[in-house]
């Protein structure tokens, strides 16, 4: 068995990471790269419409970090006189910590306050699924508890609809869209 290398190769299906840099200086590029690829790859996950038991997983978890990282990155593109490094500790992957440190800037920026509403609605839904974006990452805690409680709904089994949590991100990403990009 040989093993086949995976970095800086030249097999023709390699992905370039820094390619973003010929393009901007700043990490724009970049941060626009991790946000798309995020959903994007989420998108196709549900597009696909196969094995959705087994990929409703990295399904959440991929929407779950889009909206992180869309909100952190309004935020650093918004406050630049800000310790974002501040931010970031404070707030770490704590969505409703996240979002208040955003909805002024959204306020400022004059996003209709329905539509405002709408995105923290969506947020909810992850807050109380996934408050520290670890449930969709993980099927058990470092206590070595189960991360997803089933039993507290009536039939013992969560049904998230894959469909309607796309069609909801695709509406937040239109309010948002250009202001992270």
């Amino acid at each position: 068995m040989v093993k086949k290398e995976i970095f800086d190769t030249n097999s023709g299906r390699e992905a370039q990471i820094g390619w973003d840099k010929y393009l901007d200086e700043t990490d724009g590029t970049r941060n626009f790269g991790y946000i798309y690829g995020y959903k994007t790859g989420a998108d196709e996950l549900v597009e696909t419409g196969v094995l959705q038991d087994t990929y409703v997983f990295p399904i959440v978890f991929n929407y779950r970090q889009y909206l992180e990282l869309v909100l952190k990155n309004i935020y650093k593109t918004n406050k630049p006189s800000v310790n974002f490094t501040s931010f970031l500790n404070g707030a770490g992957h704590n969505l409703s910590k996240i979002f208040f440190g955003v909805k002024p800037i959204l306020i400022a920026l004059k996003i209709p306050s329905d539509e405002i509403d709408f995105i923290e609605s969506v947020l909810e839904d992850f807050i109380e699924i996934d408050s520290s974006s670890f449930n969709f990452r993980y099927p058990y805690d470092k206590r070595n508890n189960s991360t997803i409680d089933t039993e507290s709904t009536s039939s013992g089994i969560l049904k998230i609809d894959l469909v309607n949590l796309k069609e909801n991100i695709d509406e937040v990403d239109k309010i948002l869209f250009f202001i992270y990009n």
